[in-house]
Order: structure tokens, then C-alpha cells, then sequence
């Protein structure tokens, strides 16, 4: 009972609970996790992260608990190294992050920096904005907060 992920339909936690297993369903690339431990421990699982970019659906506007697809991680804006995570609205072309987080233009706001983890020492902010961290984490749950429906994140493969 110590393994939760956020279903954003239902706007609540839903525990994964080893003998009903069923609601919580399976751990996915791209979805963020919260997991409690009361003592230091190492644990090993198999998944299949994506090689290529990986497109999240956020289909209507509000909260979602993310995380990093890929081994590694990705800067959210990079132009030394020509890096960029990227939001793509209904089905149209990418378009870079940086572009769609307020002050951006009116009505092109489509998601709310900073993004905010946890870490055991407290909350820390993720941003282009000279917050805390700049990069996407393998192993951290990111909440963010979509102001437009019919939203993709897209993550290039990781550096």
C-alpha cells in the first residue's frame, strides 16, 4: 500500500494493492509514481522504455503526475546542445516547450512551469526559469499542469 500513481479522469490516487492488483494496472513509461519507503532498499523490475521520442497524451486540461520515459534524462530546453523537449496540440506540429509556458503569448499558455517533485528533504521546482532543475529525472514523478486540452508532451530519446 505504498505505491500510488494519479489517475487524472478520476482526479485521485489510486493504490496498488498486491492482493486487488487490477485497479492500479501497469507501470508505464511516461507516468509518474509515488512510492513511500521506510527504510533504504533496492529493487529491481523490468520494463521497455522507448528508443525514440516518446509522445504522452494529456487529453483534457488539469493536473498530471509524469515521469521520465527514458534512461536518463532530458533537459526541457537545451540550445547549446540542441535538446528540446516538445507540445504538440491537437495533432499539430511540435512546437518547443519554452514556447507554451506562461508569460507566453495570450492564449498559448498550455502548461504551467515550474513542475513540481519530491524529494525526501521536501517539494523542488523543475523549469527553464532558473528553478531548482532544468532536466527531466529517470525516477522522479513530475506534477504538471495543462491549461488546454488535447495535449502531447513529446520526449526525445534521453542524452
Amino acid at each position: 500500500m505504498n505505491l500510488h500513481r494519479y489517475d487524472h479522469h478520476s482526479q485521485g490516487y489510486v493504490t496498488y494493492n498486491y492482493y486487488l492488483p487490477g485497479p492500479f494496472g501497469p507501470i508505464q513509461p511516461g507516468d509518474g509514481y509515488w512510492l513511500w519507503l521506510f527504510e533504504d532498499v533496492t529493487f529491481c523490475y523490468d520494463i521497455d522504455c522507448p528508443s525514440e521520442d516518446f509522445y504522452l497524451p494529456l487529453p483534457t486540461y488539469g493536473w498530471y503526475l509524469i515521469g521520465q520515459p527514458h534512461p536518463g534524462d532530458s533537459p526541457l530546453d537545451n540550445d547549446t546542445l540542441g535538446y528540446y523537449v516538445w507540445l504538440s496540440q491537437g495533432g499539430g506540429p511540435p512546437e518547443r516547450w519554452i514556447d507554451h509556458m506562461p508569460p507566453a503569448i495570450p492564449g498559448f499558455d498550455w502548461v504551467q512551469e515550474p513542475l513540481v517533485y519530491y524529494m525526501p528533504d521536501g517539494y523542488h521546482l523543475c523549469g527553464t526559469q532558473a528553478f531548482e532543475d532544468d532536466t527531466l529525472r529517470q525516477f522522479r514523478g513530475y506534477w504538471m499542469y495543462t491549461f488546454v486540452d488535447d495535449l502531447s508532451l513529446i520526449i526525445p530519446p534521453a542524452l
